[in-house]
């Protein structure tokens, strides 16, 4: 077992200087934001990549951002996560080191697609451990919050897999 995962969450916390991400949930610290811009319509950056951590008992609020998001699996336990495509399709997917059951290491977030990620145990003390990566670079112009009753609405052939989610999550 590496350093990094015999970490407490408040020590991995620490060393990253994490701050709470209070638009969507978790911790997070950004750690690049590329100097070079990205040939879209407004300005943005090539890229941008945060740290992201998420402790046992929280959840990713639904939120979606109008350019890919690359989740890689950085250290921890592992997390579901539940998206939306824009054209419609609804899958689940859980990021972690056991690939041999079926956990990715990556997963990317194809623009404008709603997502919410939470830990899969309840041990008290699990955490997960993300770098997140948006290409075209983050702006919080680009960032869509949805509540969990509005996914539902919007989505309603989905509506049962959402509740069931919710549910899950506490």
């Amino acid at each position: 077992m590496n350093a990094l995962a015999r970490m407490t969450a408040d020590e991995v916390v620490r060393h990253l200087q994490l701050q709470p991400l209070t638009i969507e949930g978790g911790l997070f610290n950004e750690v690049y934001r590329a100097a070079a811009p990205a040939a879209t319509a407004v300005p943005r950056c090539c890229a941008t990549i945060i740290y992201y951590l998420l402790r046992a008992g929280q959840r990713s609020a639904f939120h979606r951002v109008a350019a890919d998001e690359i989740w890689l699996f950085v250290a921890g336990q592992p997390a579901a996560q539940l998206l939306i495509t824009p054209d419609d399709r609804c899958h689940e997917l859980i990021l972690g080191p056991a690939l041999d059951a079926g956990q990715v290491l990556h997963h990317v977030m194809p623009a404008g697609s709603w997502q919410t990620t939470m830990l899969v145990t309840a041990d008290p003390a699990a955490w997960a451990l993300f770098a997140c990566v948006v290409a075209p670079g983050f702006d919080y112009a680009d960032f869509t919050a949805g509540t969990d009753a509005e996914l539902c609405g919007m989505y309603p052939r989905h509506a049962a897999r959402i509740r069931a989610w919710c549910a899950r999550a506490g």
